[in-house]
């Protein structure tokens, strides 16, 4: 019960400390302006490997289904549009959507090193690392939406049948990519060292809420569309923000919680005193 009661103070203290919902706000913001930047470069790199066009369909319907479950459609129908435009930018142009999705990567690298309270790289080691996010993460994603797509186009998945328990692990497989993707993110973007079982115990909470939280908002849109009589044509661009703003609270807790995870085992070791914890200037 103490250590049930320690957790919840210096969760809490973080929390507020950290102003995570304020975090959030601003990553939403930089969201916005960097998606269309981010899609264009992913489905550019997908164009150098004719192995991922079957699952440039797949990771489109994935990415305008994450950012707005409720009118991915539309969303998608629009980013289709832009990305194609993009097409026809000059060198100048494309290396600004460029800088402007490197941008989004330094904005998230600060914000989790500033839950960490850990000091920022140096620039160039910095853009080595965006760049080498921004060049194979492509890959990485492709061959993980291809695999879940296979998975989930299976025909013995469609038939209503019961299926032995290690077949129906396999339903759960875009979960564990979740998972297996917020582990990373908390573990190799803050610039200190994280211990592998707080990034999985903190990446678990997150894709938890992200998944149940994906599907209730989706939920909640389709049984109260209040909102198309209030903004009408409009409804889509306040929808996804909301999304994206929940999302990214989802995924700030998690972090959250796996550098409280940090902060619980010093106090116990003696190197971190809690009456510190609360000293620290909000």
């Amino acid at each position: 019960m103490n250590q049930l009661k320690l957790f919840l103070e210096v969760f809490w203290h973080r929390f507020n400390q950290n102003k995570l919902t304020q975090a959030a706000g601003s990553l939403t913001y930089n969201t916005m302006l960097a998606i269309v930047p981010l899609v264009m470069v992913v489905f550019s790199v997908f164009s150098a490997f004719p192995m991922f066009d079957e699952a440039t369909g797949a990771l489109k319907a994935f990415i305008f289904t994450n950012f707005a479950p409720s009118a991915s459609d539309v969303v998608g129908r629009y980013i289709d549009e832009f990305v194609n435009n993009s097409k026809q930018m000059s060198a100048v142009g494309i290396i600004s959507l460029i800088a402007v999705a490197l941008l989004l990567i330094n904005s998230i690298d600060r914000t989790l090193n500033d839950i960490w309270q850990a000091k920022n790289r140096s620039l160039v080691f910095s853009f080595a690392i965006y760049w080498t996010i921004l060049t194979l993460g492509p890959i990485f994603i492709g061959a993980s939406i291809a695999i879940s797509s296979y998975i989930t186009s299976i025909k013995v998945f469609n038939d209503g049948l019961d299926l032995p328990f290690g077949l129906q692990l396999l339903r759960a497989v875009p979960f564990f990519l979740t998972w297996f993707s917020f582990t990373l993110i908390y573990t190799l973007v803050p610039n200190t060292k994280i211990r592998i079982k707080h990034a999985v115990a903190g990446a678990l909470v997150a894709a938890v809420f992200f998944t149940l939280g994906k599907q209730a908002f989706a939920w909640y849109i389709a049984t109260f569309p209040s909102y198309q009589l209030i903004y009408g044509a409009m409804a889509t661009l306040p929808l996804m923000l909301l999304w994206i703003q929940v999302s990214w609270v989802f995924v700030l807790l998690g972090a959250q919680l796996t550098a409280v995870l940090g902060d619980i085992r010093q106090i116990k070791l003696g190197e971190l005193e809690l009456a510190g914890i609360k000293g620290t200037k909000e």
